[in-house]
């Protein structure tokens, strides 16, 4: 699953409203379906500030391997 900027106001548009009738979820949301397990704020903006840094550079990001990466990372951690 990737993530990236629409491609025009019209893909934006339906993104929009696609979340203003309930059918997205937040990234802590997302995350905790990915891992089926309860994940600290902290990891939430880390994986935040990534997306969004890809969002600035136009850049497409595989969503799942960066929360699978970061989790890993985090438990070496540990």
């Amino acid at each position: 699953m990737s993530v990236r900027n629409p491609k025009d106001d019209e893909e934006e548009l339906k993104a929009r409203l696609a979340i203003a009738m309930g059918k997205g979820k937040t990234i802590k949301e997302f995350i905790q379906f990915i891992t089926d397990d309860e994940i600290d704020d902290e990891l939430v903006e880390a994986i935040k500030n990534r997306i969004k840094f890809a969002s600035e550079s136009d850049e497409t990001i595989d969503v799942h391997a960066l929360i699978t990466g970061m989790l890993a990372v985090q438990g070496k951690w540990i």
